[in-house]
């Protein structure tokens, strides 16, 4: 009786394993494109705030991945992509970001491959001229509103000062905030940066580094990144 039992034991643990194994192939064979749209709308000169990118789930370094992306267009959008690590090159993931270059159309067509098994989708950006969405951008006392005037991402270093106090604005019509975020050391020592989000009259931290605002243009629906 004691041997048949062991017997039983022995095959319910296989089974269990067994079941565990084929979860874990599964789950590494998921479409790593899944959630990536097919179909976005930007402000040109927008490159932050996930705007333009898309990164797929990350895997164990173990496992290999490929990326390609491809413009339809380069006269419209160009497009980088590459595979990152992570986790001190334990973990991995593929990504693409496009560039817009002129207002237009084009498609960026991606293929990636993970332990040997292709996936494919393609995703069609437009590109829209940039006006400014803000009628007042403050933090503190100052308002930074007539820098964006021409473009999302200006470099102001070495034009104000360095900024703290509250975060203030008031929107052009037609323009909605969706997130604002700012970032900041955790770590100086070894460079670890980490992103916090923050609201509208919240105050920043006097060691932020940078922030960053994505609205949505409600006329056309096109994203707007600003840094």
């Amino acid at each position: 009786m004691k041997k048949k039992k062991d017997v039983l034991l022995m095959i319910l643990a296989t089974v269990v394993a067994m079941l565990a194994m084929s979860v874990n192939v599964w789950a590494a064979q998921k479409n790593p494109l899944a959630k990536m749209p097919t179909k976005m709308k930007v402000t040109l000169g927008c490159s932050i705030g996930n705007v333009t990118n898309y990164s797929t789930p990350v895997y164990y370094n173990r496992e290999n991945i490929e990326i390609s992306a491809v413009s339809s267009n380069p006269k419209v959008m160009m497009v980088f992509s590459r595979v990152s690590g992570s986790d001190g090159g334990a973990k991995r993931n593929a990504f693409y970001q496009v560039t817009g270059i002129k207002e237009g159309t084009a498609k960026v067509n991606v293929t990636v491959k993970v332990n040997g098994k292709t996936y494919k989708k393609t995703c069609t950006y437009t590109f829209v001229k940039y006006a400014n969405p803000f009628k007042t951008l403050k933090i503190g006392k100052k308002n930074l509103a007539s820098y964006y005037a021409k473009e999302p991402e200006p470099n102001l270093y070495g034009v104000v000062s360095r900024l703290n106090g509250k975060l203030t604005y008031s929107l052009k019509a037609g323009y909605k905030v969706e997130k604002i975020e700012y970032s900041r050391f955790v770590n100086a020592n070894n460079g670890s940066i980490k992103m916090y989000s923050i609201k509208k009259g919240q105050k920043l931290p006097k060691d932020f580094l940078a922030l960053f605002i994505k609205l949505k243009n409600t006329k056309n629906n096109a994203y707007v990144s600003i840094r």
